[in-house]
């Protein structure tokens, strides 16, 4: 497994709450994980996006782009 697929792979369970989160919470749950693949965050967020697995939308409140499981 890459690191590109470790990464998804551990942002689809940090969103299969339902809930949403944002780029940098999720960066940082990978951190708390001790995973090798929290700098690979944002490139693995991107990938999920265009393959549709997950919906991503920029929040002018709160200025970032925040990040959801697709419907």
């Amino acid at each position: 497994m890459t690191q590109d697929e470790k990464a998804m792979e551990a942002i689809m369970e940090i969103l299969a709450d339902g809930g949403s989160r944002t780029t940098e919470e999720i960066r940082e749950i990978l951190e708390r994980r001790e995973t090798d693949c929290s700098e690979r965050a944002v490139r693995a967020l991107m990938m999920l996006r265009h393959r549709g697995r997950i919906v991503g939308e920029f929040s002018p409140e709160r200025r970032t782009w925040v990040w959801s499981i697709g419907a």
